[in-house]
């Protein structure tokens, strides 16, 4: 008696294990591209940030095609996308217009959503920071670009060589100051 309930309860745990990872999560998939051209853009980040503060973040990064999938637990998200090391402006999914990015609610864990992302290409500014009297170049300074309610900082680095990316559209002005 005592191995056929065993045998019992281990075939139902069995039958849960193999539904968990159905229960576990709703999809949230799409396609991320340039804003401009429609291209796919490979490696572009994308985070869904969860509201609360229990819900760990989940990330996934787009593949050749573009696309991407995020598996996330029942809870309110906002979705971020960034494509690092280029000039595409990172931002917050947002259908509505909202600056601070729409809020996705996963509120089964059966729901499938198709979200698709477009980031746009911002600019970048390079150059050298040179001593004025001998031209060497200066190493660690602390750079930034200025433009109306933006601010952007980098260091320079041992060739006293600076470089802004991602930047949005404006005028810049550029300070350096010693660390």
């Amino acid at each position: 008696m005592p191995v056929r309930r065993f045998v019992s309860i281990f075939c139902w745990l069995l039958v849960l294990a193999s539904l968990c990872p159905r229960l576990e999560a709703a999809e949230v998939v799409g396609r991320i591209t340039d804003a401009d051209t429609g291209e796919s853009l490979q490696g572009a980040v994308i985070r869904a940030i969860p509201l609360a503060r229990n819900l760990r973040e989940v990330q996934a990064a787009s593949r050749g095609d573009g696309t991407y999938q995020l598996d996330l637990i029942r809870g309110k998200y906002r979705l971020f996308a960034s494509l690092p090391g280029s000039d595409y402006l990172p931002q917050f999914f947002s259908a509505s217009g909202e600056t601070r990015g729409d809020v996705i609610d996963v509120a089964t864990f059966s729901s499938f959503r198709i979200i698709d992302l477009k980031l746009a290409a911002g600019g970048s500014i390079a150059g050298m920071v040179l001593h004025s009297g001998d031209l060497a170049p200066l190493a660690d300074l602390r750079v930034y670009a200025l433009a109306r309610g933006f601010r952007a900082s980098t260091q320079t680095n041992s060739d006293g060589s600076y470089r802004f990316r991602a930047l949005p559209p404006g005028t810049y002005k550029i300070q350096v100051l010693p660390l």
